[in-house]
């Protein structure tokens, strides 16, 4: 039972079972103060676009989890943070347990920070979310902690880098992510390679790539400074 509950506090979200916030407890938002600021050097960067692509990245995530197949979304995270969450998923499979995560909602989502560094641009995402969260045993659908019944709720904060210099790349409005080695679009980002060229898509030098993924508990310091220059 111990380890159980310790793979599930600790799983790809760090996030505590049964701990409800409020749409009044969201972290500083920074949208107009980023948004003004990204457009000066990339004037394809468009808010609203990036505030989406960042919610089905989070669905995309959560529902890759739930299957238990991180390999579908080896190109969206960076790849430490693809190791670590990983290396949690196979404890699950291990013990023979299943993290049902169902009825995604993602709400008010805005940005709340930019860091840059000498090299790389850290824009952090806040939003808050409501699902059904619960573990079953594989075998026998038991569940074994939580409720399918009950809906949890938090708030989350996705940070995305990406490389100084490197400029939006859009395809009717969207965010896509295009093949370093040969230029064409990569239709999933799931896929992990190029359709066309079979490389390796690398998203972190040449487009976002999530680099960070956790929920705001009572430890949570708010950033208020919406822009911050770092130097390593």
């Amino acid at each position: 039972i111990v380890i159980i509950a310790g793979v599930f506090i600790y799983g790809m979200c760090k996030k505590t079972y049964h701990k409800t916030f409020s749409k009044n407890n969201m972290p500083y938002n920074a949208n107009q103060q980023i948004t003004e600021f990204m457009r000066v050097n990339d004037p394809n960067f468009i808010t609203e676009g990036f505030l989406g692509w960042s919610k089905e990245i989070f669905i995309t995530l959560q529902t890759a989890w739930a299957q238990r197949d991180w390999e579908k979304i080896r190109t969206l995270e960076k790849e430490e943070l693809f190791e670590q969450h990983n290396t949690q998923l196979q404890e699950y499979i291990r013990l023979g347990r299943i993290n049902v995560i169902e009825n995604i909602n993602v709400s008010n989502a805005y940005l709340h920070k930019l860091v840059i560094d000498d090299n790389y641009e850290h824009l952090t995402v806040s939003m808050f979310v409501t699902m059904n969260d619960y573990i079953i045993d594989e075998k026998s659908g038991k569940v074994l902690m939580g409720n399918k019944n009950e809906v949890f709720d938090t708030i989350y904060q996705m940070t995305f880098t990406r490389r100084k210099g490197i400029k939006t790349n859009l395809i009717n409005g969207l965010i896509v992510n295009v093949c370093p080695h040969c230029g064409a679009t990569v239709e999933s980002a799931s896929a992990g390679v190029c359709q066309y060229c079979g490389s390796v898509v690398h998203s972190g030098e040449f487009n976002w790539v999530l680099s960070n993924l956790e929920s705001v508990d009572e430890h949570f310091v708010d950033e208020m400074r919406g822009i911050i220059f770092s130097n390593n």
